[in-house]
């Protein structure tokens, strides 16, 4: 084959491993723009919560530049062991050590990413479903904890025998504080066991009218009035007795009260955030509702359980934010992910053979370079041996010529004069 063909024949081996060698490395730069967005995003959310966003983002942008490079070097040592050259043990252990790290870096931040993007309004609403839940049950058992059942039953009694009393007083035929009146009075002070005081004419005047005077608007008010004044005394003569005093009525009434607002409000706001979930809501706003929302249930279980530790004692500690705060979080991700592995793990799966496949492309790039340079290389000693047998050619033939021109001088010239 002449050096023409030759060269012919080469040049159309290397251009088709060049075109080759170029769709390789295409691919493996439009592999690296995912593997830039999916490291950067998910390891700038595992710094951001325990370093400032400078620092998260330097980290996160060290990472994206030592994957790149790692993926790079992993295609250049198993395309060069794999291509044909000798393969010893230290660039074999070399690749899957680098793969490894790979693997640990790239893997993890893209899990991370896909589990933000996947699986964080799913733990959001699980929480918020379990921060319902719990703040609901808080309230049932504050029901049970601050009960006064002494208290109830006295009341009871009290308001059932100011109740016939009060119709007396009001009752148009014969209103007024008379003598009917205040015998059903005295049923009043017996239960709240009154001794000494008296209810009747709230200790100073009495009201006695007519029954004309009762039909009059001035004097229906005037009882409405005395009335209202009998139920504020009656109360006030309640939350003083006995009974009141030990079961600490007023202080258990009043942390019942404010408890049952302030759950109420925080059921509601709980229950706006789930539905503003699905319409799109930053994590930090879902975050500040939460931590709003266990501060309310720690400080109310903590004052149930100065009242009553048996009532308290089903009720966990707080809301249990620890999965939604560990969102993004180095501490806190892995975690998450052996936590809920059984939702995860395509994700975790996904990532891992998306470092493969960068690696792989890699490798196929490093292969189809080295093969290039190998072809190269060999039409260099082709060419060579080539120009070599060509030079070798025309000195045999420059011999041959001067052997046959000295040949002639010898044999066939013939002296003058013979």
């Amino acid at each position: 084959m002449t050096l023409a063909k030759t060269t012919n024949a080469y040049a159309l081996r290397e251009a088709k491993l060049e075109s080759t060698l170029t769709w390789w490395t295409v691919g493996f730069i439009v592999l690296l723009i995912p593997l830039a967005w999916f490291v950067y995003a998910g390891w700038s959310r595992i710094y951001l919560p325990d370093f400032g966003m400078p620092w998260a983002a330097a980290a996160a942008v060290g990472m994206v530049i030592f994957s790149w490079t790692l993926a790079w070097g992993i295609g250049r040592l198993k395309g060069h062991e794999l291509a044909g050259q000798k393969a010893d043990q230290l660039p074999r252990a070399l690749t899957w050590i680098a793969m490894g790290v790979l693997i640990f870096i790239s893997a993890w931040g893209t899990a991370n990413t896909l589990l933000l993007l996947g699986e964080s309004s799913a733990i959001y609403r699980e929480t918020l479903d379990r921060g319902s839940m719990n703040l609901s049950q808080l309230r049932a058992t504050a029901d049970s904890a601050l009960a006064t059942p002494e208290y109830d039953k006295l009341k009871g009694r009290v308001e059932n025998a100011w109740a016939s009393a009060r119709k007396q007083l009001t009752t148009v035929a014969y209103c007024g504080e008379g003598s009917y009146f205040k015998g059903l009075l005295k049923n009043v002070e017996l239960e709240l066991e009154m001794t000494t005081d008296t209810l009747f004419g709230l200790g100073g005047s009495t009201l006695r009218y007519s029954t004309e005077q009762c039909q009059t608007t001035e004097v229906k008010q005037a009882i409405a009035q005395r009335a209202k004044e009998y139920d504020d005394l009656i109360h006030e003569k309640l939350m003083q007795s006995n009974v009141a005093i030990r079961e600490k009525v007023a202080d258990r009434s009043a942390l019942k009260t404010e408890l049952q607002k302030d759950v109420d409000k925080e059921l509601a706001e709980l229950s706006a955030t789930q539905n503003a979930l699905r319409t799109g809501l930053t994590r930090s706003e879902v975050l500040q509702r939460l931590t709003e929302a266990n501060s309310v249930f720690v400080r109310y279980r903590s004052a149930l359980a100065e009242v009553s530790k048996n009532q308290v004692k089903n009720l966990p500690e707080n809301l249990d934010l620890k999965m939604a705060n560990g969102l993004g979080s180095i501490s806190q991700s892995m975690g998450i992910f052996v936590a809920r592995f059984g939702d995860v793990w395509v994700y975790v799966a996904v990532a891992i053979g998306f470092d493969f496949l960068i690696a792989w492309v890699a490798y196929r790039r490093g292969k189809e370079q080295l093969a290039l340079k190998q072809l190269q290389s060999e039409f260099a000693a082709v060419r060579r041996a080539e120009i070599d047998r060509a030079r070798a050619l025309e000195s045999e033939r420059i011999r041959q010529t001067q052997t046959k021109k000295t040949y002639r001088v010898k044999h066939l010239w013939v002296p003058a004069g013979r």
